[in-house]
């Protein structure tokens, strides 16, 4: 089975850059990395020093009660979105982090997530896409919970 690796939209990155407001309507804060932060739109940690946006971000395409709002970090400059199929960015193979299953209605899928480091993230995504009730996965933080990216099934199963 092969699989998306979506980061945010380019129609919220710009939103956010261009003072359009966050989640809550608010401009986003400058901060300056510390060389972790890791930008949601092209998944690369940004260098020490450089400008990065923090805005308030919600993930899933409707407002229901599984609809979490959380902090995300975008680069301050221009960067460019990261799409891959079944190729992992190096934001999420250096972390410990939580992979969380969602039906098709945006519900999480209890008893079908998992924390794992990163270089077990591949299989764990396979596993958790092996079940046809997981419409798209969502890799976060293990640490904080924040939000890196979206994961959805490309092609048919091969047997994972």
């Amino acid at each position: 089975m092969s699989y998306r690796v979506t980061a945010l939209s380019t129609e919220d990155v710009r939103q956010y850059r261009t003072g359009g407001g966050d989640y809550y309507g608010q401009p986003g804060e400058i901060m300056h990395s510390d060389g972790v932060f890791p930008c949601r739109y092209c998944l690369t940690d940004m260098p020490k020093g450089a400008a990065a946006l923090l805005v308030a971000h919600r993930p899933f395409p409707i407002a229901a009660p599984y609809s979490e709002v959380g902090p995300v970090f975008i680069c301050g400059e221009h960067c460019e979105p990261y799409g891959r199929v079944s190729e992992l960015p190096e934001v999420v193979l250096s972390r410990r982090v939580v992979i969380r299953a969602y039906s098709r209605d945006h519900k999480m899928r209890y008893g079908h997530h998992e924390m794992v480091d990163g270089q077990q993230v591949d299989a764990a995504i396979r596993r958790l896409l092996a079940d046809p009730d997981s419409d798209y996965l969502h890799i976060r933080s293990s640490l904080t919970g924040c939000y890196h990216c979206r994961i959805d099934r490309e092609g048919p199963a091969d047997g994972c």
